[in-house]
């Protein structure tokens, strides 16, 4: 796949006044909302990032994940912007589930600051025991992105 190509494949997750969140890309597939995944933007824990900022690299270990609420989060693989994520974009949820190191690298873009929501693993744990329809949030989550993965 060319540059070119993963440009035209870029995917935008943004919150909607209705409090869904909808991840748009710009294929000619629709939007799709993703429910209950809105309150993680009231989660206690915000960390201010500034333009530029590495959130983490592939190959790190994970403690947590994160919910966009200001601003964008870029996800790149192999040095590739494979993702951009808008407010109420949620990444970082792979390692907690497997254990596993990074998968991508997570970096605020030039241009503006971002807000996020920390969910510490334990938090996302009594999240997923708690509130199921979060648990099947992630779980749609995660296979909307392994099929837009597997379509290119």
């Amino acid at each position: 796949m060319s540059l070119a190509g993963a440009a035209r494949r870029e995917v935008v997750t943004r919150l909607q006044p209705s409090g869904h969140i909808v991840v748009r890309s710009n294929s000619l597939r629709p939007e799709a909302p993703m429910g209950t995944l809105d309150f993680l933007r009231h989660e206690p824990e915000v960390r201010e990032c500034v333009p530029g900022e590495t959130l983490f690299r592939a190959g790190d270990a994970a403690d947590c994940m994160y919910a966009v609420i200001e601003g964008e989060v870029e996800i790149l693989v192999d040095g590739r912007v494979v993702e951009r994520l808008a407010p109420g974009g949620v990444f970082g949820e792979m390692a907690l589930i497997d254990a596993q190191p990074r998968s991508a690298t997570a970096m605020v873009p030039a241009g503006g600051a971002t807000r996020l929501a920390v969910i510490s693993e334990k938090r996302f744990l009594r999240m997923v025991v708690q509130t199921p329809q979060f648990a099947l949030d992630v779980m749609r989550l995660l296979t909307e992105r392994l099929r837009r993965k597997n379509a290119h």
